[in-house]
């Protein structure tokens, strides 16, 4: 039975230095996955009486100092501190956040801080508000902590899997692990800085001819629901269903460009239809067909959503970790193995060697963590079919038709195997079984059942693996009332109550120009496989575990879902405008009342005269005219020489020149086959032990490049044994083009 009440990370002991809210946003994460975790807070600044530092800090216990502790977590700004602990952690790894933006203690100010590396990681300007008309309009930047509660997470993982390179009941040699805020950020949007790069094309950046495509979201009689579709056979079903003509219907499963065409037929005729429906209604109407479409939720809708707490992710006004798990405890522990394809490069994750069944972002994305911590990763590619990864643009040399040209495939399968394999076919499956006997973990992010129907589910592969973990990612979670919706990250991002994180009158909603929910179900996944392989190693107990993407984005939009489940609450969520300089550059100005935005105004304008000048909460002309006055450099230069906070929102080609970035050399060259001719640029691990980067062993794997030589040198196949394989369907080996 799938429980939210497992905590995996049980006899781990956790010390965090000082009170930036990354630091406290790490202790949640380790205290809700069972860690004990201990705050040693600096001076008087603790912050508990804001509503979130409270809620954040609920359950840790005080520092003691004859506790001994597995990991610390800190920042740059309280290192000088660790001096004080040394007794209590001289064999505890050291996890260091940094950030361009220093640490200033202020719980209650950071939100302004992880605005502004939203805006400045190029996120802000993948981020928009939409219209009445659904369509993507000016720049929007989420009012709540998101940089420190998914660096939180990613923190919470570095303490993990240090401990999994540790031998039981060993503490080993503690190392140092440095991680940052920006760069974590900067790594999501991979397609975009990939066009910025192939294609000289800059996503978001709007077009002399607008590309407009039906859809988006729509006014239903309650609400609001996205619905925009992204597969022909998808938008086919859905202009059936809402009365457009049949031969336009029909016609577009095999054209999408006709919904350019009859952009104006289609959405009134959706206009129609979803206006007679609930915002409920019409996702399960769509979905019934197949067809994804969810609500565009506030984040009170998300509190008393049916299915979400039908799996129990609300209890007592708290939020849950987002994933559900079962244990199987009557197995005794076997003993680790080191990786036999992947050269030994004295990684962490070594020794982990991982099945990847996943083919869309969020299941990759997991991996690549992994894979870039040491881990073994062979990916099942789906046979006949590519990743949708392979197929996406943009490509490198142009060559569309090629399965090894994808830019945003080959940063996101970076040091990966790839094996083709036909899980239809009991050949295939039965390769499956064999490789699942050997792993640790298999991961997986079809829809709920696929797997089960393939014959590749968990209950088929622990009879031939007692010890492993599984782990799926799904858009609504494997169990509940809406399990069977699919969805993009598109849908995610609309039923999470995401799209209102960014709103200003609690009327606007926005979306996103990537699949944000992808990575970040990924990296709450790769959390999730860590943990429960350590309660494997440790405990002998094989897990179940259900990663539900709408849960992990819910999550990231903690401060809003607080209110949501409280009203009562009050919680500072600062205001920002976004306005274009006189040299054509969006930059985004912050602040946390009126009396901060007058001082704002008096920054930008060298007067104490403010009169008529509107707050954020308005429609902030006079600010935007301002700033229209003066060049984005000058912008900046006067907000923060008055300890103001602003950012130049950049697009994903000046993501690549930041400064900041590259001073910690985060993007480093391709060198995945097709695409290292190319020269263009990926984020690199986003590791640093003792100092080092950890490094990309080789580029992303063509497609079933590594078929062969993992039956072969991993399966005890023959060559002979492949040949027959690959002749029948059982198997695909390498690809032309």
């Amino acid at each position: 039975m799938l429980s939210r009440t497992i905590q995996p990370l049980t006899g781990l002991t956790i010390l965090l230095l000082g009170s930036a809210a990354v630091t406290r946003m790490s202790g949640m994460w380790l205290l809700a996955s069972g860690a004990r975790v201990v705050h040693r807070l600096s001076g008087s600044a603790d912050h508990e009486d804001d509503v979130v530092a409270a809620y954040v800090a609920h359950g840790i216990d005080p520092f003691d100092s004859e506790e001994r502790f597995d990991a610390v977590v800190f920042t740059p700004e309280v290192a000088h501190e660790l001096e004080a602990v040394t007794s209590s952690i001289d064999r505890a790894d050291q996890i260091e956040i940094t950030s361009p933006y220093p640490e200033s203690g202020d719980f209650v100010r950071s939100a302004i801080t992880d605005m502004q590396l939203w805006a400045r990681s190029g996120l802000g300007y993948l981020t928009r508000h939409m219209d009445v008309s659904g369509e993507m309009t000016t720049i929007a930047i989420p009012r709540n902590r998101q940089a420190s509660i998914l660096g939180g997470a990613l923190s919470a993982l570095a303490v993990v899997t240090q401990q999994l390179s540790k031998a039981p009941d060993d503490n080993g040699v503690p190392v140092h692990i440095r991680l940052d805020l920006l760069e974590l950020l900067a790594m999501l949007p991979m397609q975009p800085i990939g066009f910025a790069q192939l294609d000289q094309r800059i996503v978001g950046e709007p077009s002399p001819t607008p590309f407009r495509m039906p859809g988006g979201t729509m006014t239903t009689r309650n609400g609001l629901a996205f619905v925009r579709p992204v597969e022909p056979a998808h938008w086919s079903k859905l202009l059936h269903l809402v009365g457009v003509r049949a031969d336009l219907s029909s016609a577009v499963a095999n054209d999408l460009s006709l919904l350019r065409i009859h952009v104006d037929e289609i959405n009134e005729s959706i206009r129609a239809w979803a206006a007679m429906l609930t915002s409920e209604e019409v996702s399960d109407v769509c979905q019934d067909e197949h067809i994804p479409v969810a609500p565009v939720h506030t984040a009170s809708q998300v509190a008393a959503d049916l299915h979400m707490n039908a799996r129990g992710f609300f209890q007592d006004g708290r939020v849950g970790l987002p994933w559900l798990a079962s244990l199987d405890e009557s197995h005794s522990r076997k003993a680790t193995r080191k990786s036999a394809i992947r050269p030994e490069q004295g990684l962490p994750l070594s020794d982990l060697r991982v099945l990847d069944l996943s083919w869309a972002w969020a299941g990759p994305y997991a991996t690549t963590l992994l894979s870039d911590l040491g881990a073994e990763v062979i990916n099942v590619e789906w046979h006949p079919r590519a990743s949708n990864l392979r197929r996406n643009p943009p490509f490198a040399e142009g060559k569309h038709e090629s399965n090894n040209t994808a830019a945003w495939w080959s940063a996101n399968q970076r040091g990966k195997f790839s094996i083709g394999v036909n899980m239809k076919s009991e050949e295939g499956r039965k390769i499956i079984r064999e490789l699942a006997a050997q792993a640790d973990v298999v991961v997986e992010n079809f829809a709920p059942g696929v797997v089960d129907r393939l014959g590749v589910g968990y209950d088929a592969l622990r009879e031939v693996n007692p010890e492993l973990v599984y782990v799926s990612l799904s858009a609504f979670g494997q169990v509940g009332p809406r399990s069977h919706y699919i969805g993009y990250g598109t849908q995610v991002y609309a039923a999470s109550g995401a799209g209102y994180a960014t709103s200003l009158d609690e009327v606007t909603a926005s979306q996103m120009f990537i699949p944000y929910p992808d990575p970040v179900s990924g990296l709450f996944g790769s959390l999730a496989i860590a943990a429960y392989i350590w309660k494997a190693r440790t405990t002998g107990c094989n897990a179940r575990v259900d990663v539900s993407e709408l849960e992990t984005v819910a999550m990231v939009g903690l401060e809003p879902l607080l209110v949501g489940l409280d009203p009562s609450r009050e919680i500072l969520q600062p205001e920002y405008v976004v306005a274009e300089s006189r040299d054509r550059e969006p930059v985004a100005l912050f602040a946390v009342d009126d009396d901060e935005w007058r001082r704002v105004v008096e920054a930008l304008t060298d007067s104490e005269e403010t009169n008529g000048m509107a707050p954020a909460g308005s429609p902030s002309e006079s600010i935007a005219e301002i700033v229209a006055t003066l060049d984005k450099d000058d912008v900046l230069s006067r907000i923060g020489d008055k300890g103001l906070a602003a950012a130049w929102v950049r697009n994903s080609a000046q993501v690549l020149d930041d400064e900041y970035l590259k001073e910690t050399a985060l993007w480093e060259l391709d060198c995945s086959p097709e695409v290292a001719k190319s020269d263009i640029n990926i984020a690199g691990s986003l590791w640093k032990l003792d100092g080092e980067r950890t490094k990309i062993w080789r580029g992303s794997p063509r497609l079933f490049s590594d078929t062969s030589a993992v039956l072969i040198d991993l399966l005890g196949y023959t060559a002979e044994q492949v040949v027959a394989l690959n002749a029948s369907g059982a198997i695909a080996v390498d690809s032309p083009g």
